[in-house]
């Protein structure tokens, strides 16, 4: 499931949110997002990423959320923070993009761990 997150005044699409990789049986997913840079810093996504989670465990019937971040991208691993994730390990080399391979930090985030 993926949701827009649209600016109220004229339409613009300012980033995307959302759960995917769903596996019911181990009750478990994965959590993506991406904001446009003029939208960030204002708490939009933090806002977004509650209601999703708190869906997510409440109506998903989700025990655990999983994400994965680059361990340079010091906003959105405050971001995941601020939301109660933690940083679980390294994953070398996991990710491929510019033709250059990119370590990713795995966090998890557990439905008893959840305060929205």
């Amino acid at each position: 499931m993926r949701w827009a997150l649209q600016h109220w005044a004229d339409g613009e699409i300012l980033g995307t949110c959302g759960l995917f990789n769903w596996d019911q049986r181990w009750q478990k997913c994965f959590l993506g997002y991406e904001l446009n840079p003029s939208a960030q810093r204002q708490g939009l996504m933090r806002e977004a990423l509650k209601k999703i989670l708190t869906w997510g465990f409440a109506r998903g019937q989700l025990h655990r959320v999983e994400a994965l971040v680059h361990p340079d991208n010091q906003a959105s691993l405050g971001l995941a923070a601020q939301l109660g994730f933690q940083v679980e390990g390294r994953l070398r080399e996991v990710a491929l993009w510019n033709e250059t391979r990119h370590d990713m930090l795995q966090l998890g985030l557990l439905q008893p761990e959840w305060q929205p």
